[in-house]
C-alpha cells in the first residue's frame, strides 16, 4: 500500500505507510518494503484505536480510503470522524456490523464481520450450499473484512466468470487466469466484465467491479484475485482484503454496529488518491 493520512477526530493528522496482513502474518520481515511497524485498527482492547478512544474521548470509528496506484499517491485514515469529502461519502451504503459468538469465545473479537446472505455475478445468484454462509461447529459463518473464499464459494464464482470469457494458463500466484480480450481490453469497468455483488443484511449490495476483482499481469491475461481457502483456513466463509478494498470509500462504526462503503470510487471519476 501507498503511505496514508491518518487523522485523529477532531484533527491531529499522522503520516503513515498502511499494509493489510492477516493477523498471523505480522512477522516485519513479511511486510512491504519501507514499512516501519504495524498500526493496529481492529476492534481490540490493545489496538491503536482503542488507545486514542480513551486519550481523546473520541467515538470508535474508522474510515479508510486506500489507494489503488502506488507511489506518491496517498490515501487517508481517520479515526473518530468521517472523511471530509462529501463527493465520496454521499455514495455510502450501510449494513450492520455484525459479533460472531464463536470467536468471542476462542478470544477473536477483534475482527470485524458483515452478514452475507448470497453472492452475486450480473445479478444471477452464484449456485453453492448456502449453509456455508451460517455459523455452525467448526465453521463460523459471517465475512471477515480481512482474500479468501471458502473453496465452493471460490470455485462457483470461477464457474460463473468463465462462462464469460476464455480462460489461460494461471500465472503464479494466482490459480485462475482469464483472457483480458474478452473484457473488452480497454477498461476493467465496462460492461464485459463480470460484477460480483455481495447480497447483505438489510438489503444493502456491495458490488465488486474489475478493478476490485481482477488483477492484470501482462497484456494479454487478468486472474481471479481471491485465493481459494484450504481446510486450515476455512473457519470463515468468505474474507475480503485490502485488495477489494482500494478505491473505496469504507467505515468501521462500532458506536451505530455498522459498516458503510462505497463500492468503487472510479465509476464516478474519483479515487482514493487527494483530489
Amino acid at each position: 500500500m501507498s503511505p496514508s493520512s491518518a487523522y485523529v477526530a477532531p484533527k491531529l493528522p499522522v503520516r503513515a505507510r498502511i499494509a493489510c496482513r492477516g493477523y498471523f502474518e505480522g512477522m516485519m520481515n513479511m511486510l512491504p518494503a519501507g514499512t516501519l511497524g504495524i498500526l493496529g485498527l481492529g476492534n481490540s482492547s490493545t489496538s491503536f484505536v482503542s488507545s486514542l478512544l480513551s486519550s481523546y474521548k473520541i467515538p470508535f470509528k474508522v474510515s479508510l480510503c486506500l489507494p489503488s496506484k502506488p507511489g506518491n499517491n496517498p490515501g487517508s485514515v481517520y479515526i473518530g470522524g468521517s472523511l471530509k469529502r462529501k463527493d465520496l461519502t454521499g455514495l455510502l451504503v450501510s449494513t450492520p456490523l455484525i459479533s460472531n459468538r464463536e470467536t468471542k469465545e476462542h478470544g477473536e473479537d477483534y475482527n470485524y464481520f458483515i452478514d452475507v446472505k448470497s453472492i452475486e455475478v450480473n445479478g444471477k445468484r452464484l449456485s453453492f450450499d448456502h449453509d456455508l454462509l451460517k455459523n455452525k461447529r467448526g465453521h463460523w459463518g459471517r465475512t471477515k473484512i480481512y482474500t479468501l473464499l471458502e473453496a465452493y464459494i471460490y470455485k462457483a464464482l470461477v464457474r460463473a466468470f468463465s462462462e464469460k470469457t476464455k480462460k489461460r494458463k494461471a500465472v503464479y500466484p494466482f490459480t485462475d487466469c482469464f483472457s483480458y480480450k474478452s473484457f473488452g481490453e480497454k477498461s476493467l469497468l465496462g460492461k464485459e466484465t463480470p460484477v460480483i455483488s455481495l447480497v447483505l443484511g438489510e438489503g444493502a449490495k456491495w458490488d465488486i467491479y474489475g478493478p476490485n476483482s481482477l488483477v492484470k499481469v501482462n497484456k494479454n491475461v487478468v486472474c481471479l484475485a481471491f485465493q481459494e481457502a484450504d481446510e486450515f483456513e476455512s473457519l470463515f466463509p468468505i474474507e475480503i482484503g485490502g485488495y477489494q478494498m482500494e478505491d473505496n470509500l469504507v467505515e468501521f462504526d462500532l458506536e451505530a454496529s455498522k459498516f458503510s462503503f462505497t463500492s468503487s470510487l472510479l465509476r464516478h471519476n474519483t479515487s482514493c488518491s487527494p483530489q
